[in-house]
């Protein structure tokens, strides 16, 4: 198994909203059970503070995986499904992942030949899958996260079901082409091609690839996220 610290005993203590929302966000992720999210057994706290404690996975990142080149057409129908299928799981029980990025996806090769992914950290998940406001994790730090982040989170805009799809479809236009849909050489860079919406299109990067799948992944990236899958099952 493995541990993660939530909050110090201050902070457990203080009983402050962002730390009671914590709490009910690492309970209800008890209760969460699905194939492609990694499993959370426990929550306790002792003299150092409140954690969790979670299933143990060994293996790659997808990070790790794309290393080697973008992901064969069977793979990729097939991780897509799993990631979705996990993520509508969550949003489910009203719970947003918001920091969906391939260092969040653990990768592996059953004995069968499938692939299975596992989705892991939702630390910085909120409690709600109605629209509300993001608020910032203690370090501030989005420079990992800033490839995969929708504009109405860099805006500190309202999120829902759709921000999470904006970032997954973000590392689905990654795993098919091998590069990151909107890049450049600093966050601001970045932050702008997201709110410009400053991408190529997929067909035009990799036209062997159907159509119908490419225009798929360009909907989940959408600018506007009432132009985006209104919720996973709808990508699904």
């Amino acid at each position: 198994m493995a541990i993660k610290r939530l909050l110090s005993r201050e902070e457990s203590e203080r009983g402050d909203s962002s730390a009671s929302v914590l709490k009910k966000e690492a309970a209800s992720l008890s209760t969460l059970q699905h194939p492609n999210i990694v499993s959370v057994y426990d929550l306790s706290s002792d003299e150092t503070g409140m954690f969790i404690v979670m299933e143990l996975l060994e293996g790659d990142t997808l990070a790790d995986w794309l290393q080697r080149g973008p992901m064969e057409l069977p793979d990729f129908k097939e991780f897509a499904t799993q990631t979705l299928e996990g993520i509508l799981s969550a949003h489910q029980v009203n719970i947003l992942h918001r920091d969906l990025k391939p260092e969040n996806i653990k990768m592996n090769r059953l004995p069968g030949g499938r692939l299975q992914a596992k989705i892991v950290d939702f630390g910085l998940a909120r409690m709600s899958y109605a629209a509300r406001k993001q608020t910032e994790d203690q370090s501030g730090n989005v420079l990992g996260s800033i490839f995969y982040m929708a504009p109405e989170q860099l805006l500190r805009k309202s999120l829902d079901g759709r921000t999470d799809l904006y970032s997954l479809g973000c590392v689905f236009y990654q795993c098919l082409t091998g590069h990151r849909p909107f890049d450049g050489e600093t966050v601001r860079n970045v932050m702008d091609a997201h709110l410009h919406h400053t991408v190529a299109d997929l067909r035009q990067v990799c036209p062997q690839i159907p159509a119908p799948i490419s225009e798929w992944v360009m909907w989940m990236i959408n600018l506007d996220q009432m132009h985006r899958p209104a919720n996973a099952r709808a990508a699904l």
